[in-house]
């Protein structure tokens, strides 16, 4: 069996704990590289929820990865494994950029690391990126 049928996508999650990210503004910034799409959020006045802000609005697509962003969390996924192209890469970096924290809390009650992943050139070489 390919070893490529082994591996798990790639899954991440990604926080802001102070501020409220202005989305219009990183769907302008983000859109010049990836496909971006609005996700249709329903809401009313009436609307009751625990995390309001943690909803998802915006689908961001590279190659091999997308995110899923909301206005304090922003996910980062793959369908299935690939290893990463540039494009992926500079998506990946971008939204650690703009979502900067790794836990929900700056209380320290868990322990969480970014999954490994590898990048395309680098597989062509023979060397594996780690997360950093």
């Amino acid at each position: 069996m390919a070893l490529w049928l082994k591996r798990k996508p790639y899954f991440h999650i990604r926080y802001m704990w102070w501020d409220i990210i202005d989305l219009d503004e990183v769907r302008k910034d983000l859109e010049t590289q990836f496909e971006v799409t609005e996700l249709f959020v329903p809401s009313s006045y009436w609307d009751m929820t625990l995390f309001p802000y943690h909803r998802e609005h915006l689908r961001v697509r590279a190659d091999n990865l997308s995110a899923r962003l909301a206005h304090m969390r922003a996910v980062l996924y793959q369908k299935s494994w690939a290893p990463f192209t540039g494009r992926d890469v500079e998506l990946r970096r971008k939204i650690r950029e703009i979502y900067d924290r790794d836990f929900i809390t700056p209380l320290p009650l868990a322990f969480k690391t970014e999954p490994e992943f590898e990048v395309e050139a680098e597989l062509k070489t023979g060397r594996a990126l780690a997360p950093t």
